[in-house]
């Protein structure tokens, strides 16, 4: 297998850490295919930086390893081609591709067959699709978020770190929301702030508002003023879900 293994240009300690990763992988794993991805592969890399490793398990078995190789954190995603596909279709409909990313912006360093071959390509169609959120996972987002604004004002007076705590989840939820409804994918937490403003600049400033408000008031009535920009709620209101059959 050494001889199929397409090994990515990368500097010290990068290069020496992703060997070790597959060593330790195909001693415990009979792979189909193996990509890597993450900032390290992108030529972007923070002193932070991971190595996002793929592994399509020929058995069907899952597992996640997390492991550090000459001192760079790996983790690694071990599943059969089917569970991918599934856990790209319930991301895509939650709005954040996560899997769907790493394999299209990812370094094929193993394929044992056409159909993990295609795999980049085809995780590069589904990034391509919007998320696929229902008209009813929706109006449940937008009920949380609105819910949540709501229980912190019930808290604030007689539990004022509760109540921020509470904000503290719904100005995410709302954000979360805000992105699902204009049908975008949710980006990464640490670039979330710069899409917003990119995307949905008013929405943004609002959120900034929020998050730099010096006591709980001020940081009360900023969400308030987001939950009317983006939810068109800031508590209760009335709906129906879909009927089901049971």
């Amino acid at each position: 297998m050494e001889q199929q293994l397409r090994w990515p240009d990368l500097p010290a300690p990068y290069g020496e850490a992703l060997r070790a990763a597959v060593e330790h992988i195909l001693g415990r794993v009979t792979p189909r295919g193996i990509i890597v991805s993450g900032t390290i592969i992108r030529g972007t890399a923070s002193r932070s930086s991971d190595l996002d490793i793929v592994v399509v398990n020929r058995a069907s078995v899952r597992q996640r390893i997390q492991r550090s190789f000459c001192g760079v954190p790996a983790e690694i995603f071990v599943n059969p081609l089917p569970m991918i596909e599934r856990y790209v279709a319930d991301e895509r409909r939650r709005g954040r591709p996560v899997t769907a990313h790493m394999i299209a912006t990812g370094w094929l360093l193993y394929a044992a067959d056409d159909e993990v071959r295609a795999l980049p390509e085809r995780a590069a169609a589904w990034l391509g699709q919007p998320p696929s959120a229902t008209a009813q996972d929706l109006l449940l987002a937008r009920y949380m978020a609105a819910s949540l604004i709501e229980d912190a004002a019930d808290v604030a007076e007689a539990d004022p770190i509760s109540a921020q705590y509470l904000l503290a989840q719904a100005l995410p939820e709302i954000v979360r929301y805000a992105f699902l409804s204009a049908g975008r994918y949710l980006p990464r937490p640490k670039d979330l702030r710069a899409a917003l403003a990119e995307h949905m600049p008013q929405s943004a400033v609002l959120l900034d508002a929020a998050l730099a408000a010096p006591d709980l008031a001020a940081r009360y009535a900023a969400a308030l003023a987001l939950a009317d920009h983006v939810l068109g709620a800031r508590g209760f209101f009335a709906w129906d879900g879909e009927p089901e059959e049971v």
